[in-house]
């Protein structure tokens, strides 16, 4: 298999940049598995197309802002003359770090990868937020230039995250991430770009089908998620 293989035609005009304020409106791409037909159709439509006995599996997993931007403490730079204006942006200057797993809860030790790679060497120390609100220590590198780090012990830790974080946006949205952006672009359920619409009050259907909510990281299904 080649990478190539999975190269298509995609117009810039047709890659949202915003989610829509209605999320019920996103469009969703009917496909009739009888005929093989396929036909446009909004997700508001989708509880009308459930049949009985219909399983629906929902993705609960949300967008984490697993991208930090900090400094260097410099304890592994080599020492540069004081006299030099570059000293303090050179020894303290700014890092990026991508946290891709969490590897142990206590220790809290993540494997990440940062960003400049050459001058974050194993026992460098890291800081993020204004008032290094966190601290982290590069443990080790691993074989493809990644490391594994390990958070200073606080009490808010994924609170601090969802602060200082920012969401790793794809390359094909051209623009910056904010605030509030993680619930905006959070996976849809099921998979056709849109939260499940919620009937109008007094609304009901016939239809009853059985829910499946999954969570990625216990890949177990909870028993708190139904369809009805």
């Amino acid at each position: 298999m080649l990478v190539s293989d999975f190269h298509y035609e995609l117009p810039e005009a047709q890659i949202a940049q915003e989610p829509l304020p209605d999320r019920t409106a996103s469009r969703m791409l009917h496909v009739r598995r009888q005929t093989g037909a396929f036909e446009d159709r909004v997700f508001r439509d989708f509880p009308d197309m459930l049949r009985t006995g219909d399983l629906v599996v929902l993705n609960n997993t949300r967008v984490f802002p697993a991208r930090l931007y900090g400094r260097r403490s410099g304890a592994k730079a080599q020492p540069l003359s004081p006299h030099n204006p570059a000293t303090r942006d050179f020894l303290h200057g700014r890092v990026e770090v991508l946290l891709t797993r969490q590897l142990t809860e206590d220790p809290n030790d993540w494997e990440c990868l940062v960003r400049p790679g050459r001058k974050i060497g194993v026992g460098e120390h890291l800081f993020f937020g204004v008032r290094d609100d966190l601290e982290a220590e590069v443990l080790s590198r691993g074989a493809f230039g990644e490391r594994r780090i390990r958070f200073r012990p606080t009490t808010n830790f994924f609170d601090l995250i969802e602060t200082l974080g920012h969401v790793p946006l794809p390359p094909y949205i051209a623009r910056a991430d904010r605030r509030g952006i993680a619930s905006a672009i959070r996976p849809s359920t099921p998979a056709s770009g849109a939260r499940s619409p919620r009937r109008p009050p007094g609304s009901t259907s016939r239809r009853k089908s059985l829910a499946s909510c999954t969570n990625a990281e216990s890949k177990q299904p909870n028993s708190h998620c139904t369809w009805a």
